[in-house]
């Protein structure tokens, strides 16, 4: 096997050619002077954040944010199998999950029962891994249970806008609503058809803090399946979302904005010069934070600071959550930790962020493949111990090393105040 640094370095080679093709070809906002490049992100990106309010007084919370929910054929098999149901995929961090303040993730999928993967109606096989109901790539189903189980796991919201969201149609897409619905857990980004007067965001609200969510998604498959209308579209309908978050921050309908875009390009470790111009304008608009997904790999973070001054955080690519996939970089991942502050006068804003590095583990069992997410400092030494060493050393190189946070630590996101 080549040295993972190596590799690495050719991943970011290849991943740097290609946005060098990309830029040239959007001279408008490449050209701009006013936007870091994707390099200079990455390089900001690994000396660390601190945010000058860090210790401000006043009421704090915190969010946990993880990346995608992506469930191929091996998790749904092994959900099926496993006593503990999905619960199986994430139960050895769950602990890490549950004790923020607010828990997120990107459901990348449907949930939708009696329809095959080709868009018919027929009989539910119930609690299976089919392959015709339920099943993986190129068209994800899963079971109602999944929701479940997140509920049960301590997760409060989940964005659907992604391009797997209409993978069993319009009707899928409604029974998607229909069973988070039932299942008690928030979404944002998709509407039903009959909903058009509904708003595209949710409110969260904990600790007397209000968080307005917005999701939106580049694209979806295929693109010519569009629903208008029902689907929040990042680039598409870019001036919208800028409306609406100008519009909350305005009326005060919530004391922070999230967005949570679907975006950029898989597998790439480096964001794309119009992921970097979208956030600047979701910012300057009002919103706090943006956390994306997509790419099923890590993304830099960095730190805005706006025009009017604010301190805004942006995640280009929170990776996967959980998944099938086989190659390290999409199963290097993390628990991302952020903290606000809502003070006295009402200002709400970003006190600090960390991130707890978690591998998507692959083991043998005599059933097949076993799969859980286990934060690294936690996981066993054994025959994968190399994997862990070689994942710590992806997730550094992107995000750096002064912000990684123990996962066996208290929660908290300015531990330089406690000094």
């Amino acid at each position: 096997m080549l040295h993972f640094e190596r590799t690495l370095f050719s991943i970011q080679v290849l991943g740097f050619a290609a946005l060098a093709l990309c830029t040239s070809s959007q001279t408008v906002w490449g050209s701009q002077p006013d936007l870091p490049s994707p390099e200079d992100i990455l390089n900001q990106s690994r000396q660390g954040l601190r945010f000058s309010k860090a210790c401000a007084q006043g009421q704090k919370m915190t969010i946990a944010a993880v990346g995608d929910v992506l469930l191929h054929d091996d998790p749904q098999i092994q959900a099926v199998r496993d006593p503990a149901r999905f619960t199986s995929l994430w139960a050895r961090i769950q602990d890490l999950l549950a004790r923020a303040d607010v828990t997120y993730a990107n459901l990348e999928g449907t949930v939708a029962w009696g329809i095959d993967r080709d868009k018919h109606k027929v009989r539910d096989p119930g609690f299976v891994f089919d392959d015709i109901v339920y099943s993986g790539l190129p068209r994800l189903n899963y079971h109602r249970y999944l929701l479940d189980d997140l509920v049960a796991s301590g997760f409060d919201i989940v964005s659907t806008a992604n391009n797997h969201a209409m993978d069993r149609g319009t009707l899928g897409l409604e029974r998607t609503i229909d069973a988070l619905r039932a299942a008690g857990l928030p979404f944002a980004g998709t509407r039903k058809a009959s909903e058009g007067n509904r708003e595209w965001f949710t409110i969260t609200e904990t600790r007397g803090i209000r968080l307005a969510w917005i999701s939106c998604t580049r694209r979806i498959n295929p693109d010519k399946a569009y629903p208008k209308d029902q689907i929040l579209n990042c680039h598409n309908d870019t001036v919208e979302i800028e409306k609406l978050i100008r519009r909350i921050v305005r009326r005060g309908m919530a004391d922070a904005v999230i967005i949570t875009p679907h975006w950029g390009g898989q597998y790439m470790h480096v964001p794309k010069p119009k992921q970097i111009e979208i956030s600047r304008r979701f910012l300057e608009a009002g919103a706090l934070v943006v956390m994306g997904a997509h790419p099923h790999t890590i993304q830099p973070w960095e730190k805005v600071i706006t025009r009017d001054g604010r301190e805004t955080f942006v995640f280009y690519s929170l990776g996967n959550f959980v998944s099938g996939h086989r190659e390290l970089p999409k199963r290097a991942t993390v628990i991302l930790n952020v903290g606000l502050t809502k003070r006295p006068n009402g200002e709400i804003l970003v006190n600090g962020v960390n991130y707890i590095p978690v591998l998507m583990r692959r083991e043998r069992s005599a059933e097949g493949w076993y799969l859980t997410a286990e934060a690294l400092e936690r996981h066993p030494q054994g025959e994968s111990s190399n994997q862990v060493h070689d994942a710590r050393i992806l997730l550094e190189s992107i995000l750096g090393d002064r912000n990684r946070a123990s996962p066996d630590s208290p929660l908290t996101t300015n531990p330089e105040c406690s000094k």
